[in-house]
């Protein structure tokens, strides 16, 4: 049997369901997926917060960078600091975004998880690898806008390059 005809409908395979296995089989079965959705939920929190930290020092220093070389040098061009600026707390603004979208996969995510498995093992329903597989996709944004926030401070970053190379 191949992907094709189980893709049909041919030869389709019986779902999965627990209703002859034991209660207690069932009830490990249960608590071992409880754990490991707990542990995959926290560690994307701790991810989330980790990388909103990092995000935040890299793109708050260089706007405090930029304030201190602002009010400390006299650049005939002071306004491409201030451009520089900007995109720090752009990047500022996308890290905060970054942890809150973090934040709503991981809780999703979880959600949905702890349904399947709840689903599954009180035989309501089938196990479907199709009700999860669409998961390992929910959290590519939150990586986006993170590289987002990292390319806004190493635009800055460029940005007050050039401004005080036109110094020297």
């Amino acid at each position: 049997m191949n992907d094709k005809e189980v893709k049909k409908g041919v030869n389709k395979p019986e779902p999965i369901f627990l209703r002859d296995t034991p209660e207690e089989f069932r009830a490990w079965i249960s608590t071992f997926f409880s754990d490991a959705i707990i542990s995959v939920m926290e560690f994307g929190m701790t991810v989330g917060l980790e990388l909103t930290r990092h995000l935040s020092i890299v793109n708050g220093a260089g706007l405090a960078g930029v304030t201190a070389l602002y009010s400390a040098t006299e650049l005939p061009d002071r306004h491409a600091l201030l451009s520089s600026a900007g995109w720090f707390l752009a990047g500022l603004a996308l890290a905060i975004l970054t942890f809150l979208i973090m934040y709503w996969v991981g809780s999703y995510t979880g959600k949905q998880l702890t349904k399947v498995v709840s689903e599954w093992v009180g035989n309501v329903r089938p196990f479907d690898p199709e009700r999860v597989r669409l998961l390992r996709f929910i959290s590519l944004p939150t990586w986006g806008i993170g590289l987002m926030s990292f390319g806004c401070f190493l635009v800055g970053a460029i940005k007050v390059i050039c401004a005080l190379k036109i110094q020297l």
